[in-house]
């Protein structure tokens, strides 16, 4: 099932399932791993298609894409490194099943301060 990133009707549709990711942090620091940096997994290719989307593009976001990006956003805000104020918004990606959810825990200002999905120089486009 695909849910495009438009305004419409399917903004709504929500994912089954949020995928559990499992995954150490990096040290000394028990800070998260960038989202570039999880080779053999499909959150590069999900962030790049997100990208390209707020760069205009005409693109859409599986169901699968979208609940690798949430997980990700749970392991990135549960890491130890940060202080409880950042770490409530684990909770908060967790409830992410639809691109609109994205969107609005994206604007969190918090969020914005650490930006979890920057974009690196060498970002591509997806597909």
């Amino acid at each position: 099932m695909i849910v495009p990133l438009f305004a419409g009707t399917n903004m709504t549709q929500r994912s089954t399932s949020l995928k559990v990711m499992r995954l150490a942090y990096q040290y000394p620091l028990p800070r998260p791993w960038p989202w570039y940096e999880h080779v053999g997994s499909d959150l590069p290719k999900a962030v790049r298609v997100f990208h390209q989307w707020t760069r205009g593009g005409d693109v859409t976001l599986t169901v699968d894409q979208l609940s690798e990006i949430a997980a990700y956003l749970v392991y990135y805000f549960k890491a130890p490194c940060w202080e409880d104020g950042l770490q409530r918004l684990s909770a908060a990606a967790a409830a992410i099943h639809t691109p609109a959810d994205l969107i609005v825990f994206l604007d969190d200002p918090n969020v914005q301060a650490v930006d979890p999905l920057c974009v690196q120089a060498t970002d591509q486009d997806a597909a």
